[in-house]
């Protein structure tokens, strides 16, 4: 028979192993702090950062093209400066050599030239770089006499400066009207001789150093007649600032 009696309390017993559920009211585990960064390594705005290099690269380019603007200008107002002049003293086409051969005619020669470029400004001096020099014959410049590269130099005020220049051609093919005209005109000295120069200019006044500006120049016009007999009077075209100013003279 099994006995009913009450437990003294009112609370039936828990098995062994049963644990009790934690109370309701207590707080939860705290997580982990996030970390601290160092000052270096926190993350700032980018956009704001960059923009102010944008603005401070801007406002500095500004400043020295301003700079150089005024000071162009004063050395414009204060020396009036003039442009150099390009003129060929002597000329002289050798080792003259006309070749028939079945493909067409081929021609070889030798040039030995003397050009005089003259500072007309009293107080500024002409800082010049490489200097290429390249020569053409005809009316057209249709033959290629070859060309040369000259080392740099300075050029004080009033003063001419002589560059010699020796070029070659060998194995010219030539077409059929250079192969009439040629022969022919170097014969009797009516051959025109054209000359190009591409260099490089800077400007000197009381240690102050100005440049450099490619300066493109062209001579042409000129005959071998001309040139022996000091008569020459090429029309020659100065070029700078890519074209922008173009002055024309003849010497």
């Amino acid at each position: 028979m099994v006995d009913r009696s009450p437990i003294p309390g009112g609370q039936v017993p828990r098995p062994p192993a049963h644990r009790n559920p934690p109370p309701t009211g207590r707080s939860p585990i705290p997580g982990r702090p996030p970390p601290h960064l160092p000052p270096s390594f926190r993350p700032t705005k980018r956009g704001a950062s960059c923009c102010k290099i944008c603005c401070c690269c801007f406002l500095v380019t500004f400043l020295l093209i301003l700079l150089l603007l005024t000071v162009a200008g004063g050395l414009i107002y204060l020396y009036h400066p003039k442009p150099p002049s390009f003129r060929i003293q002597s000329c002289k086409i050798s080792a003259v050599h006309v070749a028939a051969k079945p493909e067409g005619t081929y021609f070889s020669a030798a040039v030995s030239a003397a050009i005089q470029l003259t500072n007309p400004n009293e107080k500024l001096m002409y800082r010049y770089g490489e200097t290429y020099v390249g020569i053409t014959v005809g009316d057209d410049k249709d033959t290629d006499m070859g060309s040369t590269t000259l080392p740099g130099f300075e050029q004080a005020g009033l003063t001419t400066t002589t560059l010699k220049v020796e070029t070659s051609v060998k194995d010219e093919l030539l077409d059929k009207r250079e192969e009439e005209r040629l022969p022919k005109q170097y014969e009797d000295k009516s051959l025109k001789v054209n000359l190009e120069v591409t260099t490089t200019v800077g400007i000197e006044t009381m240690g102050l150093k100005i440049g450099m500006l490619n300066v493109a120049a062209s001579c042409q016009g000129m005959t071998l007649k001309d040139i022996q007999s000091g008569n020459a009077s090429p029309d020659c075209t100065i070029r700078t600032l890519h074209n922008l100013i173009t002055v024309h003279t003849r010497v």
